[in-house]
């Protein structure tokens, strides 16, 4: 069986499957052949499919993607080749597809070709993983073709099919009616509407023979390619990428020869620019940029000519305005012909400030008025009426004069500086906030403050912080008079002043039951009107002088009795002895014993 056989043997076999494909129930595509797809949980078949075409997943795919061939086998989907296995396959950008499992693009680190998948740590073609050839043949998309036709070796990177040598990017390659495999592209099989001769495709708009196509010349030609049906010696590396010639002699042309990788090549289109060579296809670059019309008159865009690269741009109609920045004349209009007529002269009569003329003249260079500047030091106005005696400078600029200044506040609630306004030099003072703290006319008052009207009002007339003095606004000042020791002072009945300040002398120990009055050293002072629980405790606002603490070392004597608690965590005198000169000992039933003045 011949390596065609065998390969059309393989696709036959591939598209057979017991599953029919209208009938079998499914959850997903898995459960149907590859000619079908899951729908509504049946397994459905394609329609009839045309020439070029194949069903895979119930779709009719292509065998060719645009000009570019499919490899043998392979179906064209969203503008790449794939194996139909792989259709609906997706995996990462780092693998690739091969009869429907993802495989690594590089092997421990190191790429693949392009054409190329890794297994087992090797690369290896395309659809060639577990088949073994002979050495006489080589694998081409799962398939084995022979290296030799009729005795003549075929090129590297070409095996022989249908008595022909061909590039592996041709071998098996099933291109659209009307055209024919070469270098990887399905090329036309007639240039301008004429047939091209025998075999021949149309490449760059000639008819070129292909029966060279991965013809390896050998012998005394060796080094040489085929071209036109004779060898011709080789170029080294493919250069000229869009000629369609086989310049290195590897069998492949062009753009699908990997020295033309991302190399400028030319799509046939006069009005692409930058085209690189991608992935065996001339391709990418931009659009020519068609903004820049003739005239004025005419379209602001416009459109390339695919053949001759020619931007072409429409007039715009009569009538249209057409003046422009840099003419002095106003109105002009275009009269349908791409011409700009018409119009009024244009009037210089706004000069650019005070020190210029107030008339000008239109330049004719870019439409603008030219005014000329008036002599140094003339009087101007600069427009701002918070500037007086303004002048004009040597670069034509109304400047100088002096400053309004506005320092004549209204009030203690407004600032101290205020800001001129340019409008009509008049003096704004921003008010300060409610509750600021401001001086009234009347100096014996403190504690203004501003109100919501700019007013500086409340406050008292001389507080009074010492209930020992009283205080009288006189001749403008605050004047204080004390009153004197012993005077009532605060709301407690035992209030006094003392030298100048209000004491309790119930319980100060300097001022212990009036004036001067000293408790000794570790004793403090206690009313005497601390009487609960004892009787006859006389009733008194004065204070006397006990010990402070049950515990403490009590002066003159003074202890705690034995088995007797403290009174008030003071200790309470046995007797007369234990009161100091001039005190009274008291000695009450059920209430500690006290010493009284």
């Amino acid at each position: 069986m011949t390596s065609r056989l065998r390969f059309l043997a393989l696709l036959a076999l591939a598209a057979c499957s017991s599953k029919d494909p209208g009938s079998t129930e499914c959850v997903d595509d898995s459960a149907c052949q590859l000619t079908a797809t899951c729908v509504n949980g049946v397994c459905t078949g394609c329609p009839t499919c045309s020439d070029g075409t194949e069903c895979v997943r119930g779709s009719c795919l292509p065998h060719a993607c645009g000009e570019v061939a499919c490899g043998a086998g392979q179906v064209c989907k969203n503008g790449g080749c794939l194996e139909p296995e792989c259709v609906g396959v997706n995996c990462s950008g780092a693998e690739v597809c091969s009869k429907g499992v993802c495989y690594p693009r590089s092997c421990e680190g190191q790429a693949c070709g392009s054409t190329e998948i890794c297994v087992n740590d090797a690369c290896v073609k395309l659809g060639c993983q577990g088949i073994s050839c002979s050495d006489a043949e080589t694998c081409v998309h799962g398939a084995c073709a022979p290296k030799v036709c009729n005795g003549q070796r075929c090129a590297d990177g070409a095996v022989c099919e249908n008595g022909l040598c061909v590039t592996e990017r041709c071998f098996g390659v099933q291109c659209p009616v009307g055209t024919g495999c070469l270098g990887g592209l399905c090329l036309p099989t007639a240039c301008d509407g004429g047939a091209c001769p025998g075999r021949q495709l149309c490449v760059g708009g000639t008819c070129q023979d292909q029966t060279c196509n991965g013809l390896h010349c050998s012998g005394e030609d060796a080094g040489a390619r085929c071209a036109g049906g004779a060898c011709v010696a080789c170029a080294g590396p493919e250069k000229n990428c869009h000629d369609g010639l086989d310049d290195d002699c590897d069998g492949l042309t062009d753009c699908a020869d990997s020295d033309c990788d991302q190399t400028a090549c030319d799509d046939g289109d006069a009005c692409t620019t930058g085209e690189l060579c991608t992935a065996g296809a001339c391709g990418g670059g931009g659009r020519r940029n068609c903004s820049a019309p003739p005239g004025i008159c005419f379209d602001s865009v416009g459109v390339c000519d695919s053949a001759s690269g020619s931007c072409v741009y429409s007039p715009k109609p009569a009538g249209a305005l057409c003046e422009s920045s840099s003419s002095c004349v106003s109105g002009k209009t275009c009269d349908g012909a791409g011409a700009c007529d018409g119009g009024t002269a244009a009037m210089c009569n706004t000069p650019p400030g005070p020190c210029f003329a107030p008339a000008g003249t239109c330049n004719t260079q870019d439409g603008g008025c030219v005014y000329m500047p008036k002599a140094m030091g003339t009087a101007c106005d600069d427009g701002n009426a918070c500037t007086t005696g303004t002048t004009c400078n040597a670069q034509g600029q109304c400047a100088g004069g002096t400053a309004v200044t506005c320092t004549a506040s209204p009030g203690p609630c407004f600032a101290a500086t205020g800001t001129c306004n340019p409008a009509d030099a008049g003096c704004s003072y921003p008010q300060k906030g409610t509750g600021t703290a401001c001086t009234t006319s009347n100096p014996c008052v403190s504690g203004a403050t501003c109100n919501a009207a700019g007013v500086c009002s409340g406050g008292s007339v001389c507080p009074n912080t010492n209930t020992c003095q009283t205080v009288a606004c006189v001749g403008n000042k605050c004047v204080a008079t004390a009153k004197g020791d012993g005077a009532s002072c605060g709301t407690a009945a035992a209030s006094r002043c003392c030298n100048g300040s209000c004491v309790d002398i119930s319980s100060n120990t300097a001022n212990c039951g009036g004036c001067g009055t000293k408790c000794a050293s570790g004793r403090a002072c206690q009313s005497i009107s601390v009487t609960t629980g004892c009787t006859p405790h006389p009733a008194s606002t004065t204070g006397r002088c006990v010990c402070a603490g049950a515990t403490a070392e009590c002066s003159r004597g003074q202890i705690c009795r034995a088995g007797q608690t403290s009174y008030n965590n003071l200790c309470t005198p046995n007797g007369a002895s234990n009161c100091a000169p001039g005190e009274k000992f008291v000695d009450v039933n059920f209430c500690p014993n006290y010493c009284s003045y």
